[in-house]
């Protein structure tokens, strides 16, 4: 996924970031399929997913953290992490 227009001001000038205040997981309400749910100002004032990108290859979190060979309890960053590492996820950072 590549989410480099999507998402804005994603990291700081001091060059920390955080893409847990612009994704969250979820479920999509039509599919029942994972979701990631995208707050493309980086919840300024809350998070308020404006985008839902549907994960259609899993059926939830666990399936996904599975396929990643994540180990234990991931927090959702661990996950984002995982995925910007192996290249799934693109973002300006």
């Amino acid at each position: 996924l590549e989410l480099k227009d999507l998402l804005d001001g994603e990291h700081s000038a001091s060059g920390s970031f955080n893409l847990t205040s612009y994704l969250h997981f979820g479920t999509d309400a039509a599919t029942g399929k994972l979701a990631l749910l995208v707050d493309h100002n980086g919840a300024a004032g809350g998070f308020a997913a404006d985008h839902t990108i549907v994960l259609s290859n899993f059926a939830d979190k666990a399936a996904l953290v599975t396929a990643l060979g994540l180990g234990g309890s991931p927090t959702d960053a661990d996950i984002l992490n995982k995925m910007v590492a192996n290249g799934h996820l693109k973002t300006d950072i």
